[in-house]
């Protein structure tokens, strides 16, 4: 139960980072920002957003560090789904073509 849990926040946070990070790649941050902005001032009544996001050195940084949040939320999504395994064994998402051997604790090069 506990795994399922953790499973779909981790699936709900990796997607509302592709949603967010897409928006405002595509869109921009001052949109997107306006966007959530009315989203949130119309579900509490009050105004969340009043602008500021428009510049274009903002604009261009925010744009640029979007394609991480994207990269980030894929991530998320992709560990989300896929089945959990026993701790200290099994597939490892580092850089480095290495992992724990499946017959044994020893740490094994592939």
């Amino acid at each position: 139960m506990m795994v399922r849990l953790v499973r779909v926040s981790v699936g709900l946070l990796g997607l509302a980072a592709v949603v967010i990070g897409a928006m405002i790649y595509l869109a921009g941050p001052d949109r997107t920002a306006t966007l959530f902005g009315w989203i949130i001032g119309w579900a509490t009544g009050s105004p969340a957003y009043s602008g500021g996001l428009d510049s274009a050195n903002i604009d261009s940084e925010m744009r640029f560090y979007a394609v991480f949040w994207v990269a980030y939320g894929a991530i998320l999504l992709r560990e989300a789904t896929r089945p959990a395994l026993p701790f200290g064994r099994g597939r490892s998402t580092c850089a480095w073509p290495c992992s724990f051997s499946q017959d044994s604790d020893e740490f094994c090069l592939r």
